[in-house]
């Protein structure tokens, strides 16, 4: 049997959150699918554990693609009276239910964590509780704060995972990665003039803060795609076939060196035993 561990290249996609913009992923999933390059695990944040998460439940590339570029904020977020976010995140939740039913983490085709904040402790969090249902961990990971009341867990509340690690390449690597293939949908561009309003300000704020701060960890993915080349902010959602374009064309414009340090990687055929905390392989 064909477990992911022993196996001597194991690619690990690591799917950064940027509201909107992570609809970019499922272009570069679509090109690494074409150009057949394997996907043993992945890791998503916010929208990239959305993207992410659907594509390991083992749902078609080409579905999603109809379906999720498709998205309106109407079908993932619903108004309601709270001091602590404008909007509720259940929206989202049944949006992804809808998708893959009951679907429990250990049931997932692909190893799949997602990344989460505790908004009390500060601390990141990956979702590796088998029994955890998908359509749950997403809805947590992509809580953003302010926007998106906090989601009670247990005893703990989390918000969007942004808030502590945007791209999560080392809990990728934890999962027995060791080639990484991460994916920052934070536009790296200069604007020719100031937003003109609040929302379109404060995010064009957000995402200098965010896109510095994912530099420090680009040295740890064996390659970093930035497909977002335009200026698309958070909330552009009309903008989906142009973002799953401009996600395909940033997997080509890199496809030497990407087969470079995939060469010889074999197919996931079987998935690997669910391990919460998985043993990682000595690197080959």
């Amino acid at each position: 049997m064909n477990f992911l561990w022993p196996l001597k290249k194991r690619i690990g996609l690591a799917l950064g959150g940027g509201a909107a913009r992570g609809i970019a992923h499922l272009g570069v999933i679509k090109a690494l699918e074409d150009n057949n390059i394997p996907i043993h695990c992945i890791a998503g944040t916010s929208s990239g554990s959305l993207v992410g998460g659907l594509y390991a439940s083992g749902a078609d590339i080409d579905t999603m693609i109809v379906s999720v570029s498709k998205i309106r904020w109407m079908d993932l977020a619903g108004f309601h009276l709270s001091f602590r976010g404008m909007m509720s995140s259940r929206k989202l939740e049944r949006f992804v239910s809808r998708m893959v039913g009951n679907m429990k983490l250990k049931d997932l085709k692909i190893p799949f964590w997602a990344l989460s904040t505790d908004i009390l402790s500060g601390e990141g969090v990956a979702f590796t509780d088998p029994e955890m249902f998908l359509a749950k961990a997403i809805r947590a990971s992509s809580s953003f704060p302010g926007v998106y009341s906090p989601v009670k867990i247990g005893d703990r509340y989390y918000v969007d995972g942004g808030a502590s690690h945007n791209i999560p390449i080392a809990e990728v690597k934890q999962m027995g990665a060791n080639v990484v293939i991460a994916v920052d949908v934070i536009p790296n561009v200069q604007l020719d003039k100031l937003p003109n309003n609040l929302a379109t300000m404060t995010d064009r704020g957000l995402d200098l803060l965010l896109h510095r701060s994912a530099k420090a960890s680009y040295k740890s993915a064996n390659i970093v795609l930035n497909p977002i080349n335009e200026n698309i902010n958070s909330f552009d959602l009309k903008k989906a076939e142009r973002m799953i374009e401009l996600g395909y064309q940033a997997v080509i414009d890199n496809l030497d060196q990407i087969k470079k340090i995939t060469k010889g990687a074999k197919p996931l055929t079987t998935r690997p035993p669910y391990m919460e905390t998985p043993q990682l392989a000595e690197p080959s």
